[in-house]
């Protein structure tokens, strides 16, 4: 490495290492005091820092100030490798690999009264932003919906009783949704009754599963493991205790805003015992064709 290259490295795991020390006064010391200098990053985690774009070093140095007030100190600081260089005169252009993602980071370095500053920092790991878009993928299916009683398909399985109507509310939590559904029921001899259920979906930022259980269940509990596919769909394959039998749900969100949720159940042998297709309507509009 040349003497240039090898300063600019040193200047970026300064600031990498400063900023975990929560040490603002030396951290600043490695950045370009300049309003061009813009950051950008991405973190696996959801929360106000999860997805930054800071213009500007006046807005750059007083939310820095925020982070390293309100986090704790870090022992470790994050592994770097394969820094690629390209430096013309007092400017310089920086890749290298961050958290194991290749050439993800990016550095725009500029040489002030000899010493060389970071004036622009973008570090995206895709990783990270697909594992956003899953958990938003999950969160939009949200909403107060009613059973398509109608269209709903049963392709394995003939319950005696017959459904009348339901209603589906899929509420948004913070990393996941909340499923209530209420099903109105008939019985052969024209009474009626209703079952309830109450599911909990659940995304894991580090590992991108989907974990999911049921309480509050008027019908079988079950719980299992899913994920978010590239289409958006959410899948999980579940456990029923009860039975010793398991089962594959779907959620699939179409562009209107309605969703289709798709249930296959197995007993302990493997055979399906019930196949359906249930259409879920926004509240309010019209579930005819």
């Amino acid at each position: 490495m040349t003497a240039d290259e090898t300063a600019i490295k040193k200047v970026i795991q300064d600031e990498t290492h400063w900023f975990n020390q929560r040490n603002y006064d030396k951290w600043a010391e490695c950045i370009a005091q300049d309003e061009m200098a813009f950051f950008s990053w991405t973190t696996p985690f959801k929360s106000e820092n999860a997805v930054n774009m800071l213009k500007g070093w006046t807005n750059i140095s007083r939310e820095y100030k925020k982070m390293m007030a309100s986090m704790p100190v870090r022992p470790t600081d994050q592994p770097t490798a394969n820094f690629k260089f390209k430096i013309s005169g007092d400017m310089a252009y920086v890749t290298f690999d961050e958290y194991g993602s290749a050439d993800n980071s990016v550095r725009v370095m500029e040489k002030v009264n000899g010493q060389w500053k970071i004036l622009r920092m973008e570090s995206l790991d895709v990783e990270d932003f697909r594992k956003f878009h899953q958990l938003y993928d999950l969160q939009r299916l949200a909403g107060d919906y009613v059973w398509d009683v109608a269209k709903t398909q049963i392709k394995i399985g003939s319950p005696k009783d017959k459904m009348s109507s339901g209603d589906v509310k899929i509420e948004e939590m913070a990393y996941g949704i909340r499923v209530n559904g209420v099903m109105h029921m008939t019985r052969p001899d024209g009474s009626y009754f209703k079952l309830s259920f109450e599911d909990f979906y659940a995304y894991d930022m580090s590992s991108g599963k989907v974990s999911a259980f049921s309480t509050n269940n008027d019908m079988e509990s079950w719980a299992g493991f899913g994920s978010i596919d590239d289409t958006g769909d959410l899948i999980v394959e579940f456990k029923r205790p009860e039975s010793k039998g398991k089962g594959i749900s779907k959620f699939h969100r179409n562009t209107d805003g309605s969703v289709v949720m798709y249930w296959t159940i197995y007993d302990e042998t493997g055979k399906i015992t019930w196949d359906n297709v249930v259409p879920l309507t926004i509240k309010g509009l019209n579930t005819q064709p």
